[in-house]
């Protein structure tokens, strides 16, 4: 059932990049991170990342691969795809599949994952950008609930736009170990975090990205983070430059 999920997901993916053929829009983007984290939890120290972004007609999706330094980290890439809808004038609907991969992972740690979910957010609240979000991993057996804050700031004299936010989410898992022998271990764990991203054009189609976080957990246990590093509040910087297609 867990891989005919991913199955259906990746599925999904490819049928919207062939409806998107003539009108997609594409970013690619490569880097230089210090870490790399999820949900408030550190999956891989400091690295080399690649992403490619591209949307149309209401979808967006994002494919990123963060490839660590140290080899005894393990390789961290996301994959996400989302239709949006606008509802009125003040709200916006997504659904949206996420699959997550933790590939080199202790034998302990959880390597791969599947997520169904939804998004709502509020569009105009006197320039502030609130969102909920609901997702459903299929092979944790686990609830994800999580609440965004975001907001755009004009930069006139650097000619640029300074995007932040901040968060804060829950999780409830049932099978959070499905890849250990023995019985299935629960956990429960909230996290937070904030994010500060400033894009520089440079070029017609070239931007210089620089990118700040913040982001920890609470309640968790230590066996989510392949590093071993999996308490507390992390910073994180990410240079990237993008280009535009």
């Amino acid at each position: 059932m867990r891989r005919l999920c991913s199955l259906l997901i990746f599925a999904a993916f490819t049928a919207a990049l062939g409806a998107w053929e003539d009108e997609l829009l594409t970013k690619l983007e490569f880097g230089f991170a210090t870490n790399v984290a999820v949900e408030g939890i550190e999956r891989a120290g400091e690295g080399v990342r690649a992403g490619v972004d591209f949307s149309s007609a209401g979808f967006r999706g994002e494919v990123t691969i963060h490839q660590p330094f140290d080899r005894g980290e393990p390789r961290v890439s996301r994959l996400a795809l989302r239709h949006s809808w606008t509802i009125g004038e003040e709200f916006s609907l997504g659904l949206s599949a996420r699959h997550f991969r933790q590939d080199g992972a202790p034998a302990n740690v959880t390597r791969h994952r599947s997520q169904l979910g939804a998004v709502l957010a509020w569009t105009r609240v006197d320039g502030w950008t609130p969102s909920v979000a609901y997702h459903r991993d299929l092979r944790l057996q686990a609830d994800l609930a999580e609440v965004r804050l975001a907001r755009s700031l004009a930069l006139p004299n650097l000619g640029a736009f300074l995007e932040w936010s901040v968060f804060a989410g829950w999780i409830d898992a049932a099978d959070a170990r499905p890849d250990a022998a023995g019985a299935a271990v629960s956990d429960t764990f909230s996290y937070y975090g904030a994010e500060a991203r400033l894009p520089y054009r440079v070029g017609e189609r070239t931007m210089l990205v620089v990118t700040g976080r913040l982001s920890g957990a609470t309640g968790n246990a230590a066996f989510w983070s392949p590093t071993g590093r999996s308490g507390g509040t992390r910073a994180g910087v990410d240079l990237s430059v993008t280009f535009d297609f």
